[in-house]
């Protein structure tokens, strides 16, 4: 979970902003509620509305380091109604990662089910999304590599995305290796790479091994 949204157009914000509004109105919330939103081709949806407290109202109070936390006795929705409520914006990132007992217990299954496996979750909070990112998976015991070789394959219609992303990898010293439709469009912006095959192609094989087999 992030805070603020890094990838939402502003035109949904200005619609789910809207929809608050008049999902308060209807139901006569005095102090918090709790919105869940879906974007879905271009579309808003509204999942579900709670009145009251929840998880992510603690969340969103602790991203936004404001008065909140001066005053431990006072309600959460006594603070909003002398804070003001509107639009507020931010000059730092929050990311929240939840922390999993994978480390510790290695006997503990890792595969995702219905139930929740995490053991408590951080929270990372920068000048930007990047750092505030590297914060909250260090906290988690997730330690972010440094060097090393970074696979990128994407979809299509992901491609015009991955090239800034390559790019950076690039910058950094990262060795990249990608299937042959990504390879094809890295290269052809003067990104160097490696072909891996997909396991329908074949084996992968060696960096050495793929370029001779294209040269050829």
């Amino acid at each position: 979970m992030r805070h603020p949204p890094i990838s939402i157009p502003p035109k949904h914000i200005d619609t789910i902003h809207q929809y608050n509004r008049k999902i308060a109105a209807e139901l006569n919330v005095v102090g918090l509620m709790n919105i869940q939103y879906a974007i879905q081709k271009d579309t808003v949806y509204i999942l579900e509305a709670n009145r009251g407290r929840a998880a992510p109202c603690r969340w969103c109070r602790r991203s936004a380091t404001s008065r909140w936390r001066e005053s431990p006795r006072k309600s959460c929705w006594q603070e909003a109604l002398e804070l003001g409520l509107g639009r507020k914006t931010f000059p730092h990132f929050g990311v929240k990662e939840a922390v999993f007992p994978f480390n510790m217990y290695h006997e503990v299954d890792p595969l995702l089910g219905p139930e929740m496996r995490s053991t408590g979750e951080v929270l990372g909070i920068a000048e930007s999304f990047g750092l505030a990112f590297y914060k909250a998976q260090e906290a988690a015991g997730q330690h972010l590599p440094l060097e090393g070789t970074v696979l990128i394959t994407v979809a299509d219609r992901d491609k015009p995305a991955v090239v800034e992303v390559a790019r950076r990898f690039a910058e950094l010293g990262f060795r990249i290796r990608s299937t042959q439709g990504t390879r094809a469009l890295l290269e052809s912006q003067g990104i160097p790479t490696d072909l891996i095959l997909k396991m329908r192609e074949g084996r992968p094989i060696s960096p050495t091994r793929s370029w001779t087999a294209r040269s050829t």
